[in-house]
């Protein structure tokens, strides 16, 4: 059974969430990406023992460091079944910190295999965590069993454990966040650079790919005292896979997205904007995030990853660019599901042409259609690509249907775009 909604508005472009299901993977690789191949295995094999000595170190009672969650980590927000996103990641990698509170002993959910989607395997951890720590977490609410929902007395006992279990730092440069100590601009990886994971393609190839896969996030420091106008950064792409496994790559800022890519040629993956793709203030920082679509059809078993090679591979207007370089991000490794979420937007009806001034005026309508999972539209930019002015139309207002979500936008931005931030109460669109 499929459901249909009518999204009213004004368009070009959404970001979503869809709720991802990964199934087994098989390897994939060529004889030229040998050494590559050995380097990730290498990688791997370290990530493993880390995750063994983790394990039968017993959690929180043998002190031993939880490894996977960023350094300053912690949990602000309530987490609960069919919610998705890094924090629901990073508590998987802490249940499975201790063999108690594990997901599971092989697979998906399992150490080194977590994901950003909280389905019944989370749940379930979560409770068995409820109740081992039920005096600090349950006797507060006078229960005695677990809910599986992470509020605030399940939250803070997390974050104790994580500040008990300091993680080690993963970023392979020995000062990934160094301050200015001089002109210039410096580069280095992000704390919360995004830790290797398992992105995913539909088994039938028609039916798309994972996208807006966060790769690699860097952070800019500018100690000089005027600001820096970046116009070029180039990443370069190894592992076991090949250009064309990317379909898209953008940079963004938070949720704001900066640039699309120019060229993606043998292994690099240029951004570039003469007017500049970012400034960096004067004295201040900027972290970008690098991000992709995989590609439709993309085998299971392959793995990349993305670096900064080289200062040269900044192009700005600073004094200097420095760094630890390379500036290495982690490897994804690809699997392949039959289930994978999908949204399909199509145009509704046509409104009116012209209109007179007046009240309540439909300027565009969408239908938007859930495949195979249930998912959450959590944000909506529509751009006025008219010839009207960022202050003709006032008030926008977005329905599903006859029901108002999210707030009134009482004015167009400056570039005439029109944004929609439903993180606090998505947009649910059933399979």
């Amino acid at each position: 059974m499929s459901t249909l909604k009518k999204v009213i508005a004004v368009v070009t472009s959404l970001t979503l969430v869809t709720m991802l299901f990964p199934a087994g993977f098989a390897q994939a690789m060529t004889a030229e990406e040998l050494q590559q191949q050995i380097a990730s295995l290498q990688a791997q094999l370290a990530q493993l023992q880390t995750q063994l000595v983790s394990m039968q170190g017993g959690g929180e009672s043998q002190g031993g460091a939880i490894s996977g969650v960023p350094a300053g980590f912690t949990f602000e927000k309530n987490l609960k079944l069919g919610m998705s996103g890094l924090d629901v990641k990073y508590l998987q990698i802490v249940l499975n910190s201790d063999p108690d509170t594990k997901l599971a002993d092989s697979g998906v959910g399992s150490a080194g295999h977590e994901t950003e989607y909280f389905g019944p395997l989370t749940k379930a951890a979560v409770v068995k965590f409820q109740e081992k720590y039920a005096d600090e977490v349950l006797a507060k609410w006078g229960l005695t069993k677990g809910t599986g929902f992470v509020g605030s007395t399940t939250r803070a006992k997390l974050n104790a454990l994580l500040a008990a279990n300091p993680a080690p730092n993963p970023n392979p440069n020995p000062n990934p966040n160094p301050a200015p100590s001089g002109a210039g601009l410096t580069v280095s990886l992000a704390s919360d650079n995004p830790v290797a994971g398992t992105i995913v393609a539909d088994s039938t190839s028609a039916d798309g790919a994972q996208s807006l896969i966060p790769m690699l996030k860097v952070k800019l420091v500018n100690g000089d005292s005027s600001d820096v106008k970046v116009t070029q950064m180039k990443f370069t792409r190894d592992g076991i896979s090949a250009d064309s496994d990317v379909s898209q790559a953008y940079l963004y800022d938070g949720d704001d997205q900066l640039a699309e890519y120019n060229s993606f040629s043998d292994r690099v993956l240029t951004f570039s904007n003469s007017a500049g793709l970012f400034t960096v203030p004067a004295g201040g920082s900027k972290e970008v995030t690098l991000k992709m679509d995989l590609a439709d059809g993309t085998a299971a078993g392959k793995t990349v990853r993305f670096s900064v090679q080289a200062s040269s591979d900044v192009v700005s207007d600073a004094s200097a660019v420095s760094g630890d370089f390379p500036l290495v991000g982690n490897y994804m490794t690809t699997a392949q599901a039959s289930d994978l979420g999908k949204l399909t937007v199509a145009l509704g009806t046509a409104p009116a042409s012209t209109a007179d001034p007046q009240e309540g005026f439909e300027v565009f309508n969408v239908n938007v259609t859930a495949s195979d999972q249930d998912i959450e539209i959590r944000k909506m930019v529509f751009t006025n690509i008219g010839s009207t002015a960022a202050d003709d139309l006032t008030n926008f207002k977005l329905y599903d249907g006859g029901t108002q979500v999210g707030s009134t936008i009482a004015n167009m931005a400056s570039d005439k775009t029109v944004t929609f931030d439903l993180s606090s109460s998505p947009l649910a669109i059933e399979k």
